[in-house]
C-alpha cells in the first residue's frame, strides 16, 4: 500500500497538465474549499437565527423534495456521458428534460391527493402551504442535474464547480437576510434552498453559450423515434441505477423521519446539522474527484480492466487513509467545535457528529469509488449492494424506534450498522474488479474498529 500511496503522490505533479486527472480535480477540489469556506463563515450566523426545531422542520420539507428529485429524470441523465455524438448526446438531453416535467407534474397531482396525511404524519404546520413547493423543488434538481452531466460530458469542470459554490452562497446569504429582518422561520430557509438552485440554473445555462442556432439544432435533432431508441439502448439506467440511487437515497434519510416520529423537529434538526457538517468532508475531497475519476475510469476500462482495478484500489488506500486521520479528529473534537462555532443550543449535535464520523469515515471512500459501478455496466450489483444497505439501516432505525435508547446511543447504533453497508459497496466494487477483495474489507472493517475505539475512549464509556 505504501507503494500505491507514493504512486498516488507522485502523480500530483501532473496538475499542471492542462485536461490531465490530477488539474481536473484540482479544479473541482478548489471550488469545493470555495463552498466549504463559505459554509464555515455563513452557517454559524444561520444557527444563531433559527432554531434546532425550525432547522429540523426545513430538513424535513428537503428530504422529501430529495426523493422524489432521484426520479426527476429516471437517471437518463448518466446517459449523457456516455453519449459520443451531438446528436445522441441532445437526444438524452432532451429525454432527461422531458422526463423532469412529467415527474415534476405527478408530484403536484399526488400533492393534491396526499397533503392532508402528509402534513399529519410529517407535521409540516410549520410551513402550511408551502408544501405545495415540493414538486417546483423536484423540477430545479432535475433541470440542475441534466445541465451538470452535459457539463461533465464537455468536461467543464470549473463550471459545475462554480454552480455549487454560487448555490450555497446564494442561499445561505438569503437564509440570512430573512431570518434577521423577519425572524427564524422555516419557510425563509426553504425559500432560500429555492433561490440557491435557481442561481446555480442560471450559472449552468450561461456556461452553454446557447444560440438560436445551437436551440434550433437541438430542437431538430429531437423526435420521438430517438428519444424511444435512446430510453431502450440506456435502460439499465432507470432499471438498475435508479432503484439503487432511489434506495441509497432512502436509507440515507431513513432517520430524518423515524426520528422526527420518535424524537421530533429538534432532534431532526441537530441531527441534519450533524450530518451536514459531516457532508462537508465528502464535498471537498470525494465529490471533488467523482466526475474526474469518471473520466479517467472510462478511458482505463476502454483500454483494460486491470487498469482500473489498479487505479481504483490506489484511490482506495489513499481515501482511507484520508478519512480516518480526518474522522478521528471529528471523534475527539466535535462536541467542542460545534459548541464553539455554532452555539451552545448546537452542542448535542456535535456529540451526534462523533457517533456518525465511524460511517462517515467509510462513506468518504465509497463515494470517491462509486462510480465504478456505472462504468463496468454492474448496475445489478450496486442494486443488490444497495438493498443490503437499505435493509441493515432499516434494521438500525426500527431497533431505534422500538427500544428505549437515548438519542445518542440511537445516533451510535445508526453509525455503526450503517459502517456495514458501506464495507458492503467496497466489497462490492473490488468484487467487479476481482483485485485484492480481501484487503479491502480488511482495510475497511480496522478503520472502522480503530474510531469505535477513539470514541469510546473520547467518551469515557459514560454514554454507553
Amino acid at each position: 500500500m505504501t507503494a500505491n500511496l507514493k504512486e498516488i503522490f507522485s502523480s500530483l505533479k501532473r496538475i499542471r497538465v492542462k485536461g490531465s486527472f490530477a488539474q481536473n480535480a484540482s479544479v473541482t477540489s478548489g471550488w469545493s474549499a470555495a463552498v466549504i469556506i463559505a459554509q464555515f463563515l455563513l452557517s454559524p450566523i444561520i444557527t444563531r437565527l433559527f432554531r434546532p426545531e425550525e432547522y429540523g422542520a426545513y430538513v424535513l420539507f428537503n428530504t422529501v423534495v430529495i426523493n422524489i428529485a432521484v426520479l426527476a429524470t429516471l437517471k437518463y441523465a448518466d446517459a449523457i456521458v456516455l453519449q459520443r455524438h451531438r446528436t445522441d448526446r441532445n437526444t438524452a438531453v432532451g429525454l432527461s428534460l422531458g422526463i423532469c416535467v412529467v415527474i415534476s407534474f405527478l408530484t403536484f397531482a399526488g400533492l393534491l391527493t396526499a397533503a392532508g396525511p402528509l402534513e399529519q404524519y410529517f407535521n409540516f404546520s410549520r410551513i402550511g402551504s408551502v408544501i405545495y413547493l415540493i414538486p417546483v423543488g423536484v423540477f430545479l434538481s432535475g433541470i440542475i442535474e441534466t445541465l451538470v452531466h452535459v457539463n461533465v460530458s464537455r468536461k467543464k469542470f470549473f463550471v459545475n464547480g462554480s454552480v455549487g459554490f454560487f448555490n450555497n452562497v446564494n442561499s445561505r446569504a438569503l437564509n440570512i437576510a430573512l431570518g434577521l429582518f423577519y425572524g427564524g422561520k422555516s419557510v425563509w430557509l426553504i425559500i432560500g434552498d429555492f433561490f440557491g438552485k435557481l442561481s446555480a440554473i442560471i450559472v449552468l445555462f450561461i456556461s452553454l453559450k446557447l444560440s438560436v442556432a445551437k436551440c434550433k439544432q437541438f430542437l431538430t435533432d429531437l423526435n420521438f423515434g430517438r428519444l424511444r431508441l435512446m430510453a431502450s439502448q440506456n435502460k439499465t439506467f432507470p432499471l438498475y441505477y435508479l432503484p439503487a440511487n432511489l434506495l441509497l437515497t432512502l436509507s440515507g434519510n431513513i432517520p430524518i423521519f423515524f426520528f422526527q416520529a420518535k424524537f421530533g423537529a429538534q432532534a431532526v434538526g441537530l441531527f441534519a446539522l450533524a450530518s451536514s457538517m459531516l457532508e462537508i468532508f465528502n464535498r471537498l475531497i470525494p465529490y471533488a474527484i467523482v466526475p474526474v475519476f469518471l473520466q479517467k475510469a472510462n478511458e482505463l476500462m476502454a483500454e483494460s480492466k486491470e487498469l482500473l482495478a489498479k487505479k481504483a484500489y490506489q484511490l482506495f488506500g489513499v481515501m482511507l487513509l484520508m478519512s480516518t486521520v480526518i474522522f478521528v479528529g471529528v471523534t475527539l473534537l466535535g462536541a467542542s467545535v460545534f459548541s464553539i462555532v455554532f452555539g451552545e443550543q448546537w452542542h448535542e449535535a456535535g456529540v451526534y457528529a462523533e457517533a456518525l464520523a465511524i460511517h462517515n469515515s467509510l462513506t468518504f471512500v465509497v463515494v470517491s469509488l462509486s462510480e465504478v459501478y456505472n462504468v463496468t455496466k454492474s448496475q445489478r450489483m450496486l442494486l443488490a449492494n444497495t438493498i443490503v444497505n437499505f435493509v441493515l439501516r432499516l434494521v438500525a432505525v426500527l431497533i431505534i424506534t422500538y427500544s428505549a435508547f437515548s438519542q445518542i446511543n440511537s445516533i451510535l447504533i445508526y453509525s455503526l450498522i450503517s459502517s456495514l453497508g458501506a464495507i458492503v459497496y467496497l466489497f462490492g466494487i473490488f468484487k467487479i474488479l476481482n483485485f485484492k477483495v480481501v484487503k479491502v474489507v480488511a482495510w475497511s472493517a480496522a478503520s472502522v474498529l480503530f474510531l469505535m475505539f477513539i470514541l469510546l475512549i473520547n467518551w469515557n464509556f459514560l454514554k454507553l
